[in-house]
């Protein structure tokens, strides 16, 4: 007996409707959940966007004010709300931005900032008048800043510039937190009064003095890693002939690329007035005051909150191009917001 064809393509449109069906219902089951995959996917986005909008927010407070800590409070903004905290670190804060949905959902992002002044973009920065009378030999690398003006004798002078040598806009000295310096690294010796020193030091890695210091090299030459003065600084003294090397500032690396600083002087930085010795200084010079110095053989940078006269024959001032980066300051410095700029290290999501 001979079957007809027909039977089969019923059977075969019959199992296709089947599979259709389970296909349509799997397909309906799913619908709802990538849909609300799809918004949680949106609203994730719009909290991050709310979350950026807090970071912006205080980085714009930090460059108003770089001292600001207090952080942002619960801000209303759009269809959420921002909040920010900051968590204080030696070279600029850590912000927390949290972007809160209207559904109670949190997004969390993390930014670490640095916090710099323009003041350490230069290898002498002078906040009133800048004079250098150096002899035509003597050679300076990097940039010159004096508010007031800058006077550079003639000559000439490797590394000098006109495009570097400048009179504004302002920028303010940045501020120093000495007692940071105790809390988190302690000071290895100090003295609590005015005192006179000379020789060797550099056993130790902080010494601070509480007024007025005499650095002595009239029989030996001093040698110092870092000091930290709350008055005034007076270099004495030439070297006889028989001494071994200059006396020196050579402050310690705390983490690679940073050092501590040479010197951090509450008052002004000068010589006696006689003939000194050579003076070679490593890293940063942070003086509140003014700063007359001879001989000064410098790698770094030398800022002061006053005039900065540098004289001498064999004197040198060469500029570190690490101090364009925050992250390779000295920490504990404090840019004002005359001079401030703002570099963003890193952003990671954290919730």
């Amino acid at each position: 007996m001979t079957r007809k064809p027909g039977g089969y393509v019923l059977a075969i449109a019959l199992l296709l409707c089947a599979m259709l069906a389970v296909l349509g219902a799997s397909l309906l089951e799913l619908a709802p959940s990538q849909l609300s995959q799809s918004q949680l996917v949106l609203e994730l986005g719009r909290m991050s966007d709310l979350a950026q909008c807090g970071l912006s927010d205080a980085e714009a407070r930090l460059l108003a004010n770089p001292a600001w800590r207090s952080g942002v409070p619960r801000t209303p903004f759009e269809s959420g709300s921002y909040e920010v905290t900051l968590v204080s670190r030696p070279n600029g804060p850590l912000l927390r931005a949290s972007g809160h949905g209207a559904g109670g959902e949190v997004r969390v992002l993390e930014r670490e900032i640095g916090l710099g002044s323009r003041a350490f973009q230069y290898a002498v920065y002078s906040a009133g008048t800048l004079t250098l009378d150096f002899a035509p030999k003597a050679s300076i690398e990097g940039g010159l800043y004096g508010y007031q003006g800058v006077l550079v004798s003639e000559g000439d002078h490797e590394g000098v510039a006109e495009s570097f040598v400048n009179q504004g806009p302002e920028i303010r000295l940045p501020s120093v937190d000495r007692q940071r310096y105790r809390d988190d690294f302690g000071f290895d010796l100090e003295f609590a009064s005015t005192a006179s020193l000379e020789g060797d030091y550099s056993g130790h890695r902080i010494v601070f003095v509480d007024g007025n210091l005499t650095l002595r090299q009239d029989r030996v030459p001093f040698r110092f890693r870092t000091l930290i003065v709350t008055g005034n600084v007076v270099i004495s003294g030439k070297l006889p002939g028989s001494s071994s090397g200059n006396s020196w500032l050579r402050p310690r690396s705390i983490d690679g690329a940073r050092r501590l600083p040479a010197l951090l002087c509450g008052g002004n930085l000068s010589t006696d007035g006689q003939p000194v010795s050579e003076l070679e200084v490593e890293g940063t010079v942070w003086v509140s005051g003014n700063v007359t110095l001879e001989e000064l053989q410098l790698e770094g940078n030398l800022m002061a909150g006053g005039n900065v006269t540098l004289t001498g024959q064999k004197a040198h001032v060469h500029q570190r191009p690490l101090l364009w980066d925050p992250m390779s300051y000295p920490p504990y410095f404090t840019p004002d917001a005359a001079g401030c700029f703002l570099t963003r290290v890193r952003q990671r999501i954290v919730q």
